[in-house]
């Protein structure tokens, strides 16, 4: 698990700010084409570093173009180059700048970026509640996982209680409970 409370250890950073910075990676992630899991990847990619070390504000967009350069590299077939990723922050970081911070986020994890992600169980809770199929559910159950990420409130609650939060909730909406 996470330490929900690692703001208290970022002097520079707070949690309206990680919300702007999941929100600008989710319009990457949409604008790229990304599949759904590596969006969680990289939310995950910057919690966990968040949690183990400092960051300067300067650098928060950094590592946040980083850990989906990471989380592209784990999950996507097609791969974009490390100048995309440069234009994407509006050339605020260049492309041996994402690359040092590549280093920096394998050395500070460890090499450990795989994990369950919430997409992971709420898959399989719409399997087994047989909405996988049904666009309208599953995409709103999706919505709600993303949403629950901007929010660093969330931070407290493990993956799989997300992902029946988000579950729950759509199967109260459509009135399958």
């Amino acid at each position: 698990r996470l330490n929900e409370n690692y703001f208290c250890s970022q002097p520079e950073i707070n949690d309206k700010m990680r919300a702007i910075l999941i929100d600008w990676i989710i319009d990457v992630h949409n604008k790229f084409g990304l599949k759904e899991e590596t969006l969680y990847i990289t939310i995950y990619i910057i919690d966990c570093y968040l949690s183990l070390k400092k960051i300067e504000r300067c650098n928060f967009q950094l590592l946040g173009v980083t850990s989906l350069f990471i989380a592209c590299k784990q999950n996507e077939i097609i791969l974009r180059r490390l100048k995309e990723y440069a234009y994407i922050t509006d050339n605020a970081y260049n492309e041996s700048e994402i690359a040092n911070m590549e280093n920096i986020i394998f050395k500070v994890l460890d090499f450990n970026i795989l994990f369950p992600s919430p997409l992971s169980f709420y898959e399989i809770i719409c399997y087994n509640i047989g909405i996988i199929n049904d666009n309208e559910k599953y995409n709103l159950g999706q919505f709600l996982l993303q949403s629950f990420f901007i929010d660093s409130n969330s931070l407290k609650y493990s993956y799989s209680t997300m992902a029946c939060a988000a579950s729950y909730i759509v199967m109260k909406f459509f009135k399958i409970i």
